[in-house]
């Protein structure tokens, strides 16, 4: 996800300051900066297999198709109260971890 120049100084996170009374950083919506986030999805891939855990369902897929990533991936996906969804997943392929910042669709999905 790239964002518009006029947001992109809104930090993924949140620090405490004098005005609320967090202790720890939170987690905020990339796109508003909304402190109001919940996570929704966990996804754990390794090339052609995922386990996804939801609110409601888990589940253990085997992909016929290509991976999106090589190696081992985590996803973890998010929903913001003012109505943005978006998902960050960590990946690891020979020696190297990205993180990558997704926009997710009105459904939920990647």
């Amino acid at each position: 996800m790239i964002l518009p120049k006029s947001q992109s100084n809104i930090s993924p996170f949140l620090f405490p300051n004098s005005s609320k009374t967090r202790v720890l950083p939170c987690q905020a919506c990339p796109v508003c900066g909304c402190d109001n986030v919940h996570i929704c999805d966990v996804e754990i891939g390794r090339e052609h297999s995922r386990i996804c855990a939801g609110e409601k369902v888990c589940s253990i897929t085997e992909n016929t198709s290509n991976s999106r990533y090589y190696g081992l991936s985590v996803t973890l996906c998010f929903g913001a109260e003012c109505g943005h969804k978006f998902a960050y997943t960590w990946a690891f392929h020979k020696g190297n971890t990205t993180v990558v910042l997704h926009e997710l669709g009105d459904g939920g999905e990647l």
